[in-house]
């Protein structure tokens, strides 16, 4: 599986999460073994949790590669429980 960045998500890594420490290869990482894997009923997304490292990456699956589209680091307990309460995320 080809696991391809979005601009955005690489300049969220450069400007933002590098400086705790969550690089492209953890972020590859945890969508590759995550603890959780939802899904976005609303983008048709997935999103891959790292409860231990606090860290969602949404992603895309097209064919046989894997899009990264943006990673959250921060409040993740909270996103988590407010979207799947919403039934947006299942």
């Amino acid at each position: 599986m080809e696991v391809v960045f979005s601009r955005h998500v690489l300049d969220k890594i450069a400007n933002d999460l590098l400086r705790i420490g969550v690089t492209k290869d953890l972020i590859e990482s945890i969508v590759r073994s995550p603890d959780e894997i939802l899904y976005d009923t609303v983008t048709n997304r997935y999103i891959a949790v790292r409860f231990d490292q606090k860290i969602a990456v949404i992603y895309e699956r097209r064919d046989q590669q894997v899009f990264i589209v943006t990673a959250y680091s921060s409040g993740i307990e909270n996103i988590i429980r407010r979207r799947k309460r919403s039934g947006r995320w299942i």
